[in-house]
C-alpha cells in the first residue's frame, strides 16, 4: 500500500510547468444529471412565476398600455425583434415614416404662421 493518496487529478496529463495539455479533462465523467447551475434554477423559477395567470394578466395590461401610449417605441422594442432580419429595414422605415407624419401633424398648429397678419 502506498502512502500517497489516490488523486485522479494528479494522473491528468500535464506539461512540465503544470499546465493542462490540450484535450485534458479534469472531470471525465462530466456534471451529474439534473445538477444544473444557478442560472438554470433562476430561469426555471422565473418561468414558473411568469406562467401564473395573474402575472400574465398584469404583463398583458402593461404591454397594452405601452402600445397605446407610445406606439412607435412599442413597435421598436417589442415587435421589431420578432420580425425576420431581412424585413427589419423596411419595418424600421415604416416606423420612421409614421413618426415623421405624427410629428408633422402635431407641429402644424405651431408652425409660427399667423393667419391674422394677412391683409
Amino acid at each position: 500500500m502506498s502512502d500517497i493518496p489516490l488523486n485522479p487529478i494528479s494522473k491528468i496529463d500535464r506539461d512540465p510547468n503544470g499546465q493542462l495539455r490540450p484535450g485534458s479533462v479534469l472531470n471525465p465523467n462530466g456534471r451529474p444529471p439534473r445538477s444544473g447551475g444557478g442560472i438554470q434554477r433562476t430561469i426555471e423559477s422565473l418561468f414558473s412565476f411568469i406562467n401564473e395567470p395573474a402575472v400574465q394578466a398584469r404583463i398583458r395590461d402593461a404591454l397594452r398600455k405601452e402600445a397605446e401610449e407610445h406606439p412607435f417605441r412599442f413597435a421598436r422594442q417589442f415587435i421589431l425583434p420578432g420580425i425576420p432580419y431581412k424585413d427589419r429595414k423596411a419595418f424600421r422605415e415604416r416606423i420612421r415614416a409614421a413618426e415623421q407624419a405624427a410629428f408633422d401633424k402635431a407641429a402644424a398648429p405651431f408652425s409660427g404662421v399667423s393667419k391674422t397678419d394677412a391683409p
